[in-house]
């Protein structure tokens, strides 16, 4: 369905990439200037994303309509005294009030890769990074299929990246200010996902030295864990046979292919903290989070939604800084051409799995009657 629309999109996704990373491998123009155009970019492929009505944007976009006919007293009364996500709603209801839903698609672009390409530009500089690295880094961002989570998902990619920008600001800069208590405030109450990779965090910070007892600890809970799940791996191998099946002899599109790339996702993120651990500079807080956010994904391999959300949108997004280092010449003494090869390999892997068949195959611009 919508093939040639489709098409254009992944078409117009995949050669604005290229055209950047070119323009990062062979020119000379300052990185943050590129990242700053490229932001630009991919802000106007959002504004004319046209979402199916399935799709998740479809249904915010009636949320934020509903929202906007609202007064400020009905809307607070009905939706925000009650809500778990009560910033969510006060945005929806101000790009509906202001008759701009058009424009939250955007408004996320522009919030959650101000984030990313934040993290790109120093950790560049912080690592030094060669441009031909800091081009794969991008490549490996672009290419794990985050786009149309920010801009359709909205709510949960934006907690994730707020979340992104004080670890990062706390653990990696040594910076902690107010401004970060509100972000975090910010972040909670905007999805419900920032609830869970706060504990994750808190984890984290607890494991961050791994020792005997610790160690066991660890296992102790994530035995414990898999135990309560196992009843439902019985269920996987028949879930899988039957969905396999019905992609094969029916026209009908199922989330084995999110499952497929979560897999692919999975693997990038365990060569890359084997690679770090190897290395001298160690991020402890970021490979933890990434430790931890794997081992949840593995014990709930058999939910979709919890699985996906762990090892895909935000173990990728958490192991960026690791990324960034595990392609430092700062970072290793043993030689990384051949990392360099794989990385690029992997990145491109995982742009083809999420264009033909993961969240990047929903990208269009119109659609023909």
């Amino acid at each position: 369905m919508f093939f040639f629309e489709r098409l254009i999109g992944i078409g117009c996704y995949t050669l604005v990439l290229l055209f950047v990373l070119l323009l990062l491998r062979g020119t000379n123009i300052k990185t943050s200037k590129i990242l700053f155009f490229y932001l630009v970019g991919l802000a106007l492929m959002a504004l004319y994303y046209k979402p199916y009505k399935t799709a998740d944007l479809y249904r915010i976009f009636e949320i934020v309509r509903y929202y906007g006919r609202q007064s400020w007293k009905t809307f607070f009364e009905n939706t925000v005294k009650g809500s778990l996500s009560p910033t969510a709603d006060i945005m929806y209801w101000v790009f509906g009030r202001l008759q701009i839903a058009h424009l939250l698609p955007v408004f996320s672009c522009v919030t959650c890769y101000s984030v990313i390409f934040y993290v790109i530009a120093d950790c560049s500089e912080r690592f030094h990074l060669q441009r031909k690295n800091t081009t794969l880094l991008l490549f490996f961002v672009m290419a794990s299929g985050f786009y149309i989570p920010v801009i359709g998902g909205i709510r949960m990619m934006m907690s994730l990246c707020i979340l992104l920008f004080c670890f990062y600001r706390t653990y990696i800069l040594k910076k902690v200010t107010l401004i970060h208590i509100v972000l975090y405030l910010l972040a909670l109450t905007i999805h419900a996902m920032a609830v869970a990779v706060i504990a994750v965090a808190l984890f984290s910070l607890v494991f961050g030295k791994i020792t005997k007892v610790r160690y066991k600890i660890l296992l102790l809970l994530f035995l414990i864990a898999a135990a309560f799940e196992l009843n439902r791996f019985v269920d996987l191998t028949q879930l899988l046979e039957e969905k396999a099946s019905f992609y094969l002899y029916e026209d009908t599109y199922f989330d084995i292919w999110e499952f497929i790339i979560g897999l692919i996702s999975v693997f990038f993120e365990l060569i890359l903290l084997l690679r770090v651990r190897k290395g001298s500079i160690r991020l402890r807080f970021f490979e933890m989070m990434t430790v931890f956010c794997v081992l949840i994904a593995a014990v709930f391999i058999t939910r979709f939604s919890i699985f996906h959300r762990f090892c895909v949108e935000t173990a990728l997004l958490m192991a960026l800084p690791l990324a960034a280092v595990s392609v430092s010449p700062d970072a290793s003494d043993t030689p990384n051409s051949f990392f360099r090869q794989w990385f690029a390999v992997w990145s491109l892997l995982l742009l083809i799995a999420n264009a033909g068949r993961g969240t990047l195959s929903g990208l269009k611009f119109f659609e023909l009657p």
